[in-house]
């Protein structure tokens, strides 16, 4: 493969290249969704996103709520609530988060209005997006985000789905409307191939910050190339709480625990 220099990002000295390959996807997809309405005079401050509330819908259900949950402590987030099982809340309130149910009905007078943006990652096995969710932002600029290629699940339509006006003209359909304009739906290989530039500096700020130690994938398993449909199956039917790496050239299969 012939790639021209000006499209490749170089990995520091010193960082494993294993931990380098979670953020172009995971990682960068929740820096971007974080920022997106930030320029690149704000987005790399330490401060970046100070004051603002978030919601994480399904933080514990795959990788991707996990890192927008790491960067937004990185970005001063003020108030960061995460919807997640029982058993995951110590975990999230040993890092500073409020945990919520999986229920919206259970919380949703108490964060009411006060969320600038409300952040569900895609992907199988997580908690599906409702119209009740829309209410927790701030009217007028709260933003609903879904992150990634939607692979399962019966969300509400975002900005991103087609609309046909003739149809928005009941009060129900006006509603509507309101949360198709509020809402959006994020890929990040979209945004490479849209805004290479932009994607590239912040791989490298991200690089900065695994190399300080400011965020830190968890790497599940490193497996050879012979296991890679056996962790699609896997990844499919179970939640798992890590990256799993493939590594073509791996040689010593008993490396691989976790298949």
């Amino acid at each position: 493969m012939a790639i021209h220099p000006t499209k490749l990002i170089k990995v520091p000295p010193g960082i494993d290249p294993i931990l380098a390959t979670c953020l172009p996807e995971t990682y960068l997809t929740a820096f971007q969704v974080l920022h997106l309405d930030h320029n690149s005079q704000t987005r790399y401050a330490r401060s970046s996103m100070r004051g603002k509330s978030i919601l994480v819908v399904g933080s514990m259900s795959n990788n991707m709520g996990k890192a927008i949950i790491e960067l937004a402590l990185n970005a001063g987030v003020a108030n960061i609530f995460a919807t997640a099982k029982q058993k995951h809340w110590k975990t999230l309130i040993a890092f500073g988060i409020m945990p919520l149910s999986t229920e919206p009905s259970e919380w949703i007078q108490r964060v009411e209005g006060t969320i600038d943006l409300v952040l569900a990652s895609n992907g199988e096995l997580r908690e599906d997006v409702e119209p009740i969710h829309f209410r927790a932002l701030r009217p007028k600029t709260g933003k609903l985000i879904m992150c990634g290629r939607r692979l399962a699940g019966n969300d509400v339509a975002t900005g991103s789905a087609e609309r046909n006006p003739a149809s928005l003209v009941c009060a129900k359909n006006k509603e509507q409307l309101k949360m198709l304009n509020r809402s959006f739906s994020f890929d990040i290989f979209e945004q490479w191939e849209k805004n290479l530039e932009l994607c590239q500096k912040d791989l490298v700020h991200l690089l900065e910050l695994l190399q300080d130690g400011a965020i830190k994938p968890k790497i599940l398993d490193r497996i050879p190339l012979g296991k890679v449909p056996r962790a699609h199956e896997l990844l499919e039917t179970k939640r798992l709480s890590g990256f799993l790496i493939c590594e073509p050239w791996m040689v010593c299969k008993k490396r691989a625990v976790y298949l």
